[in-house]
């Protein structure tokens, strides 16, 4: 069993994946918790959807993709918030409006204008593939993310818990509220270049939701959600490595997993 575990830590690329699997996983549990406790879930799958147009104008202008990336998810932020305000649709509607249109702007764009994009690895990413450069570069973004978490946790927390409550302390909540959404576009720009899009969706609501039905304690549910998000990581990069699969489907899997046990955890203890 031992055995079965370490084999595949001797080679360089599976401890470049873990690595960049815990760091991605551990960030984005933290701040699952704070979007499922908002109904906010759907935030990280817009972002996500929104940065494949933005990359694709980026390479067509000569200009970083990471900067087309972070840009898209921007101006689909600011969407999102703009429709919100404008149109009382409720937060679900607008987000699901953009984030479909953004990808569907993106795959047009994908099939009109040459670039170094490939669809599976925007979909899925490329774990295995990633350079060790690239993996310390990820790794201090997403620690500097977790960093500025934690310096506003109990801000954060008091707006996400309680908005009136927030100002009504001195806490302006729009200010927090758009900082929040800045962190998790970093995340995402970081993060689906490596996992992919449907890896980071999944790491933005599984970790965070498969807590809430453990616990209402919020400091207990980050724990519980990292926890989990770190297992889900090295079983599925172990697995992968002796089964020869998806690594991100198979992170996703044991999350996933993780979820329909506490779910029936939480079906349990209601009886």
């Amino acid at each position: 069993m031992i055995e079965f575990l370490l084999e595949p830590l001797r080679y360089d690329f599976m401890r470049i994946a873990l690595y960049l699997a815990f760091s991605i996983c551990v960030v984005c549990a933290v701040l699952s918790c704070f979007l499922v406790l908002k109904s906010y879930s759907l935030l990280g799958d817009a972002l996500s959807h929104s940065v494949m147009p933005g990359m694709i104008v980026a390479y067509a202008i000569g200009l970083p993709l990471g900067f087309g990336a972070f840009l898209s998810s921007i101006v689909c932020l600011w969407l999102i918030e703009f429709l919100k305000e404008r149109s009382g649709l409720r937060n679900d509607a607008t987000t699901a409006i953009c984030f479909t249109g953004f990808f569907a702007l993106g795959l047009l764009l994908y099939s009109k204008v040459e670039s170094p994009l490939h669809i599976h690895e925007v979909l899925f990413g490329n774990l295995l593939g990633v350079s060790k450069s690239d993996m310390h570069t990820s790794v201090t973004v997403f620690g500097g993310v977790l960093v500025f978490t934690l310096l506003f946790f109990k801000r954060f927390f008091a707006i996400f818990f309680d908005e009136v409550n927030a100002l009504l302390v001195g806490i302006n909540p729009k200010f927090y509220y758009y900082l929040m959404l800045l962190l998790l576009s970093f995340v995402v720009v970081f993060g689906f270049s490596a996992v992919g899009i449907i890896l980071v969706v999944a790491m933005l609501i599984l970790p965070g939701a498969t807590a809430f039905l453990i616990t209402s304690k919020f400091w207990l549910m980050q724990i519980i959600s990292v926890s989990f998000a770190l297992l889900s990581s090295f079983f599925g990069v172990i697995v992968s490595f002796h089964s020869d699969t998806s690594t991100q489907a198979l992170i996703v899997l044991f999350q996933a997993l993780f979820f329909i046990l506490s779910l029936i955890y939480f079906k349990f203890r209601a009886l």
